[in-house]
């Protein structure tokens, strides 16, 4: 109980419940892994096969989640694309609101990898509308379901044609729905009514067939859809992509 032993066994404490922590984070994705255990899932962030994912999101999507690397459908459509295209993450990569799942995917052929969000958490605090960065500085954006996030999305497009090089790629992934225009409004503040109208909290509109006119006024001259209609039938289903049927669904935007 002398004083100064207090200090290590308070840091020995801390030492052993973070142990126990990282324990039990991998007793968690262990159990899942089990659970879930088998073929006819493919994630191709992390290269498992599994017999099931996970159950996730507002309302509950089945069958959706990698229990090992933790993916989602668009993480699982990006890529796809990529891999479609391949040297197309070479050069200098900037990624915002960096997801673990797709972080492997993009580092490791890249001669550049650099991470930026609002938060700190990434290599450059940024704000996309405002992004501290020079004319044609990257050669492959990814943007992945941060525009509608965002208030002044028309700013924020304008500044990753701004900073994208000629011959690179922004590519841009929102939920969309089809066969309407871009639903907003500007005046709802409260969560709840956020949640209501647009399926989250923290999202201030939900695109819709707009959406590339939309980037084509902040002055991209070419916007390349992807869909999951653009794979084999066994492929969408064994990596369980949301098909754009009238409805709701996962879409990049190949962006030049």
């Amino acid at each position: 109980n002398s004083p100064e032993f207090r200090p290590v066994a308070v840091r020995r404490c801390y030492v052993d419940a973070m142990d126990l922590r990282a324990s039990a984070r991998r007793a968690v994705t262990s159990t899942r892994k089990l659970r879930h255990r088998g073929a006819g899932r493919v994630c191709n962030c992390c290269g498992q096969e599994f017999g099931g994912f996970l159950t996730v999101g507002y309302p509950a999507r089945p069958d959706t989640q990698c229990p090992n690397c933790g993916s989602r459908e668009r993480h699982r459509l990006l890529g796809l694309a990529l891999a479609q295209r391949p040297g197309i993450a070479a050069g200098r990569v900037l990624h915002f609101a960096p997801e673990p799942a797709v972080t492997r995917l993009l580092k490791a052929g890249a001669h550049e990898y650099v991470t930026t969000d609002i938060s700190q958490t990434s290599d450059v605090k940024a704000d996309i509308t405002d992004l501290p960065f020079p004319d044609d500085r990257w050669d492959l954006m990814i943007c992945s379901h941060v525009l509608e996030h965002v208030r002044d999305d028309a700013s924020a497009m304008r500044e990753l044609r701004r900073v994208l090089a000629p011959g690179g790629y922004a590519i841009v992934g929102v939920p969309r729905n089809v066969g309407v225009p871009t639903d907003e409004d500007p005046t709802i503040t409260d969560p709840k009514e956020l949640l209501r109208r647009f399926g989250q909290d923290d999202h201030v509109r939900i695109y819709g067939d707009d959406l590339e006119s939309r980037l084509m006024a902040a002055g991209f001259t070419s916007v390349e859809p992807v869909v999951p209609d653009d794979f084999p039938a066994d492929v969408v289903e064994s990596h369980r992509l949301r098909v754009i049927n009238g409805g709701t669904g996962e879409i990049l935007l190949f962006c030049s």
